[in-house]
């Protein structure tokens, strides 16, 4: 069986995350609505579990299948986190549930979606996916700048569509 050698620098590992992060407060920054703020929480914690799993021994099929487990627990977490803090955590899911299911179906049939939950939801996904794969490219195959240029390209798109600056 070969033997699976990890890369580990620190300094590049703490720009990666950095700069996953400034991208994602870059989004949170726009104000295009209320609760993007968990774009970067996920960003943050993508990055680190991104780096911890690349580090780890586990073989790709593992690391697939831990990442997927983070995924259904970090990302309703921090969805769950942009809505009132009063609700009970069971009611925060139902409700998550309930309205991105709605705002889907609204999608779907070609209506406005007044939600910004999907949104939200959207982002918050594509940046916890983006951090995820950054870190785990980074230490588990050395690629600096395959693990740098999503985040790169995210802030460059969202610089150029923010209308507030």
């Amino acid at each position: 069986m070969k033997s699976a050698t990890r890369w580990w620098d620190f300094p590049s590992a703490a720009i990666l995350f950095l700069a996953l992060l400034t991208s994602a407060a870059r989004l949170a920054a726009t104000d295009w609505t209320s609760g993007l703020e968990a774009a970067e929480g996920l960003a943050a914690l993508g990055a680190v579990i991104g780096l911890a799993l690349g580090q780890s021994r586990f073989r790709r099929d593992a690391v697939s299948l831990l990442a997927a487990s983070y995924s259904l627990a970090f990302i309703p977490w921090q969805l769950g986190g942009t809505l009132y803090s009063e609700i009970a955590w069971r009611e925060r899911l139902v409700s998550l549930a309930g309205r991105l299911m709605a705002a889907f179906g609204q999608l779907t049939a070609g209506q406005a979606v007044e939600d910004p939950l999907l949104f939200i939801a959207s982002m918050s996904i594509i940046f916890w996916t983006l951090s995820l794969a950054a870190g785990y490219s980074l230490t588990r195959r050395a690629g600096f700048a395959a693990a740098i240029l999503p985040g790169g390209i995210a802030l460059v798109f969202t610089q150029l569509y923010d209308r507030g600056t």
